[in-house]
């Protein structure tokens, strides 16, 4: 077995070919007249899945030294090309990570300050903002899945294709 070939794309492959897809999701859905504001939320989802959120937080990836102290307990409890690189899962665990650390911290800094932790009414704010604007959080977080899905279908691809051609 050769040790000098990387059984992994890039980072750099990575935004490439993901980048190569958005352009190509732009110009369907600009055929289908589509290319307004919803696809500008998908696209924003899209780019961040591509560059901050992605199945390689569970390495020392460029993605993972962007933002280090968020990701390292996210590094710690998932195992690479395991949780993380599910199609489905993956995505709802670095998107469900990143809200309680969120929760988290708004809770510490709540309670440092001396404030209600839960103040009245949040859970109805909360629950009100999503159903205003559940249409955009769908599109953001549409982005964000389909460009992991292609991060992780690229991997499949390549390894599959490095095994053949040895």
């Amino acid at each position: 077995m050769r040790h000098d070939v990387n059984p992994m794309p890039s980072f750099k492959f990575h935004q490439i070919t993901n980048y190569f897809i958005l352009i190509l999701l732009a110009l369907v859905f600009s055929y289908f007249y589509v290319f307004d504001w919803r696809f500008l939320l998908f696209g924003i989802g899209y780019f961040i899945g591509t560059e901050y959120i992605t199945p390689d937080l569970d390495t020392n990836s460029i993605p993972y030294n962007k933002a280090k102290p968020v990701w390292w307990l996210y590094k710690e409890l998932f195992k690479h090309r395991k949780t993380s690189h599910n199609l489905f899962i993956g995505v709802i665990s670095r998107l469900s990570y990143l809200i309680i650390l969120y929760a988290l911290a708004m809770y510490t800094l709540r309670w440092i300050f001396g404030l209600p932790v839960f103040p009245a009414g949040l859970q109805a704010e909360f629950m009100q903002f999503a159903r205003e604007f559940a249409v955009q959080i769908i599109l953001f977080i549409g982005g964000i899945a389909v460009a992991n899905a292609m991060h992780i279908v690229l991997d499949i691809t390549y390894s599959k294709v490095k095994r053949w051609t040895k």
